[in-house]
């Protein structure tokens, strides 16, 4: 889920390449004098489960 108070952008890449694209996509926002901020996450391959509290 991607929530937040302002606008998101989401790119999925190669964890190989997720450095540079992060850059590259930060630099091009900058560019155009918009300040962002940048995270680079990994995919929960798990998915959504049942947690018992006993």
């Amino acid at each position: 889920m991607i929530s937040g108070a302002g606008p998101s952008l989401l790119a999925l890449t190669d964890a190989n390449a997720s450095t540079a694209v992060a850059l590259a996509m930060a630099e091009a926002w900058n560019q155009e004098g918009v300040k962002v901020e940048v995270r680079s996450l990994g995919i929960d391959t798990e998915g959504a489960r049942v947690l018992n509290h006993d």
